[in-house]
């Protein structure tokens, strides 16, 4: 009996693993990443402030690093919402442009989380904010 116990229990256990997605688990350069460039020569402040503005609609912001340009953010309760990483470069306060990586991930159930290309109303919302600035 405590057999049959401890292995229903090492099955649920594994289960949640999988039920549950990092932030630390989204990168720069993934091949899932959506990549697009900023328009207009705006300054990294302006960049970095809507990017912030779009990462916190709907989202909760979990990590930002202004020096590297990096701002992740979970959507619905931790461990178990997805995640979304914003990666802007470069950092420097005047670049001719900016390209932003939007990578996504949430958790799937049962097998490996699922990875999303890009949720378009995070860029919506970084374009909106980028031209209000």
């Amino acid at each position: 009996m405590k057999t049959i116990l401890s292995l229903m229990l090492l099955a649920m256990l594994s289960g949640c693993a999988v039920m549950t997605v990092s932030e630390d688990q989204l990168d720069r350069g993934s091949a899932d990443a959506v990549t697009f460039k900023t328009t207009g020569r705006p300054t990294y402040d302006k960049v970095w402030s809507s990017a912030m503005t779009a990462m916190g609609t709907g989202m909760t912001v979990v990590e930002s690093h202004k020096p590297s340009g990096t701002i992740k953010s979970r959507v619905g309760a931790a461990p178990a919402g997805k995640v979304v990483a914003f990666f802007i470069t470069p950092t420097t306060p005047n670049a001719p442009e900016y390209t932003i990586e939007l990578v996504s991930k949430k958790p799937m159930g049962f097998g490996q989380p699922e990875r999303r290309n890009w949720e378009p109303s995070v860029v919506e919302d970084f374009k909106a904010a980028l031209a209000t600035r």
